[in-house]
């Protein structure tokens, strides 16, 4: 730009020298063939200014352009390893949890188990209390066998609720878990509880 202003000035210096020569000795003639040729330089030079002004725009445009390309470049890298990263993470942590999901579901399979086997021991026991009490009351009085037999059908009825209960064991899930075997020990007790009050009648 400072180039463009001094060719623009040299074009008016020679309009200037045009002026002052006419005061001179030379012939206008001559006078107006150095203006002219005066102006041809300062017009080059003009053109040769501008010239390279454009060049050194492109020039600079170019290299913008290219760090942007490289900016953009950068950018897409750090993206993409970023998402690399996430994914990984993503599936360490799907990894943990299939980890942590089988390891609660071999707990509660143990657990089930555990249950299943306490409760049938139980009613073994119970079953065989049951069948001493039905043996003691063949030999017990008309009255005591109906007091018997009232409370052995509470009994039986009682038996089936654990029964069904056992069935449903599969059914029960990690956070049921607690309630479900407490709600069972205290149906044991109450079963056990109510063949002794059956035998305490004879």
């Amino acid at each position: 730009m400072n180039k463009l202003l001094k060719d623009a000035a040299s074009i008016a210096a020679v309009t200037s020298a045009l002026a002052f020569a006419v005061a001179c000795d030379k012939s206008p003639a001559e006078t107006q063939q150095e203006a002219v040729e005066e102006q041809r330089e300062a017009v080059k030079d003009y053109e040769h200014t501008r010239a390279e002004a454009n060049q050194e725009a492109n020039a600079a445009q170019r290299e913008a352009n290219q760090e942007a390309v490289q900016a953009q470049n950068e950018a897409n890298k750090e993206i993409a390893e970023a998402r690399k990263d996430v994914a990984q993470e993503g599936a360490e942590a799907n990894a943990k949890i299939n980890d942590a999901t089988r390891e609660a579901q071999t707990d509660i399979a143990k657990a089930r188990a555990e249950m299943r086997e306490w409760t049938n021991e139980k009613l073994n026991d119970i079953d065989q209390e049951i069948d001493k009490a039905r043996a003691d009351a063949a030999k017990a009085s008309a009255a005591e066998q109906q007091r018997f037999n009232t409370i052995m059908k509470d009994v039986t009825a009682r038996r089936e609720a654990v029964r069904e209960e056992v069935a449903a064991l599969d059914q029960r899930t990690a956070a049921e878990w607690d309630q479900f075997k407490a709600r069972v020990e205290e149906r044991i007790e109450a079963l056990r509880d109510r063949v002794e009050a059956a035998r305490d009648v004879l």
